[in-house]
């Protein structure tokens, strides 16, 4: 089952438990920008075929670009060999065509000296409804569109063009920004080798998205006619290596995780918030295994709190907390008692969590799958 890359460790457990709901065992979760990548990298004939000669399809660096309705995720991809490799990923969970969506309803209460909070909920849903069939429109015809609403207080026809519309979405286009050079930055890649740029997810229809995509990145923009194929057949793709399918058993995905797992620590410095401490940074292959050597604040404590975070924030505060184990100490009165703690993190997105206390050997043990 395919999930946005950016995906937190609950996100992709609350998918699974709805899997289970269904009926349906969810094996292992890959992300749709990595099922887009075997999609496009193995999935055509020539592929296949070059794979059953005991061949592979030319080495190659691209860009996966994810945009659906409410999400971004941009990937890097390295494929080399019978390799397709996540480089790093990034991302924008609250950013997606909806938000396109919105500032459309907004450009036509403007020429109609209205504004959109007037209209009122069930008036609004209206609206954004049209907006979305006046965005889809033109991304159909490539020219123009009209909105033409139902709504009374709304007469003056709000006319659409490409060009209008990345004016009015300026705004998003700097947020589409962040995540496309964050992950090249992220990548170790020189922008120079990235040799296209794949489109997936519903908006990436937008001819707008894509103009705007071969400017900023300067490599040819790759976009089927349904952009969300490419994932569909990076899943059939992945089934046939889990099933050992002959011309792609030989095939390897590699993941990453996508966001940092820290713990906190002591802050001897104003403002004294904790601090994230990481085990595991952002985009590390998958499976990953981290330990670091800790000890309790206060001499003489009965007891540790270990707590686990994920995000990229400086202060823990600022991150999202996942798990919180409470672990028992041996009485010492003369200094810090030391403790390991190792975080694990694999490809079905299970951490796991152990601290080791030196003196006594003693292990606290607790894996996390978002359920608990």
């Amino acid at each position: 089952m395919s999930v946005p890359a950016y995906f937190d460790v609950a996100q992709r457990a609350a998918t699974k438990r709805a899997g289970a709901r269904a009926g349906v065992r969810v094996e292992r979760l890959v992300s749709e920008p990595s099922a887009a990548a075997l999609g496009h990298h193995f999935s055509s004939e020539g592929a296949v075929a070059a794979a059953a000669a005991d061949g592979y399809p030319p080495d190659e660096t691209f860009c996966v670009f994810d945009f659906g309705g409410g999400t971004l995720d941009v990937s890097v991809v390295d494929c080399f060999d019978n390799v397709v490799g996540i480089s790093a990923v990034a991302g924008d969970n609250h950013l997606g065509g909806g938000d396109f969506d919105l500032l459309i309803a907004q450009e036509a209460c403007r020429i109609n000296g209205i504004g959109l909070n007037a209209l009122g909920a069930s008036r609004r849903e209206t609206l954004l409804r049209e907006a979305e069939r006046a965005k889809r429109e033109l991304a159909d015809r490539d020219s123009h569109a009209f909105l033409r609403s139902s709504i009374p207080a709304l007469p003056q026809v709000l006319h659409l063009t490409n060009k209008g519309l990345f004016e009015l979405a300026v705004p998003l286009f700097i947020r589409i920004e962040r995540p496309l050079k964050q992950a090249v930055y992220d990548s170790d890649v020189p922008a120079e080798e990235i040799s296209r740029a794949v489109l997936v997810g519903g908006s990436s229809r937008m001819p707008v998205v894509r103009d705007y995509l071969e400017r900023l990145l300067a490599v040819p923009v790759t976009c089927e006619e349904d952009c969300d194929v490419a994932v569909a057949l990076g899943l059939g793709t992945y089934v046939g290596i889990k099933q050992r399918a002959r011309g792609v058993d030989s095939l390897v995905l590699t993941d990453i995780c996508p966001h940092s797992l820290s713990t906190d620590v002591r802050n001897p410095h104003p403002p004294f918030e904790p601090l994230a401490s990481v085990l595991i940074p952002r985009n590390t292959t998958l499976p990953a295994s981290s330990s670091q050597v800790y000890a309790n604040s206060q001499v003489g404590a009965r007891e540790a709190r270990v707590a686990v975070y994920q995000g990229e924030n400086v202060y823990v505060q600022d991150n999202k907390q996942l798990a919180e184990l409470m672990v028992p100490l041996p009485r010492n009165n003369k200094s810090h008692e030391p403790f390991t703690v190792t975080f694990t993190y694999d490809i079905n997105s299970i951490l796991g969590v152990e601290v080791r206390v030196h003196s006594t050997g003693e292990v606290t043990r607790r894996v996390y799958n978002g359920s608990s």
